[in-house]
């Protein structure tokens, strides 16, 4: 078994030195060499372009869509935008203030067992 995957890795190792080599020698060709390589990185080049406006165009789009729809929520909304957002911070504010209060009730109901433990073991 080991001895076949050896021979696999050193057939896998020969093709990659061949291709490796032809790949070399298509772009190193004194007479063309120049022109593929000029090819390929005019191409490289194309791709990079295209990439670059599609991401461009497409965060584009997605500012607009936000924006639009904070607009619509707005103008729905009126004057209550302002109501809501006070609500909406001052539920969370009491949230908080319950969250720590919570807390602290643990925290001191731990500390209180822990003492009476001690003091149940020393008796």
């Amino acid at each position: 078994m080991k001895l076949n995957m050896n021979k696999t890795k050193q057939a896998l190792t020969l093709l990659g030195g061949i291709g490796a080599g032809a790949t070399l020698m298509y772009f190193l060709d004194p007479d063309r060499g120049n022109r593929r390589r000029t090819l390929v990185r005019d191409k490289a080049v194309g791709l990079s372009n295209d990439v670059k406006t599609s991401v461009t165009g497409y965060s584009k789009h997605l500012k607009n869509k936000a924006a639009g729809t904070y607009y619509e929520a707005r103008a729905l909304l009126g004057s209550g935008a302002e109501k809501v957002m006070e609500t909406a911070t001052n539920t969370l504010t009491k949230a908080e203030h319950m969250l720590t209060r919570e807390e602290d009730a643990s925290k001191s109901k731990s500390v209180s067992n822990g003492k009476s433990t001690a003091k149940a073991i020393s008796s």
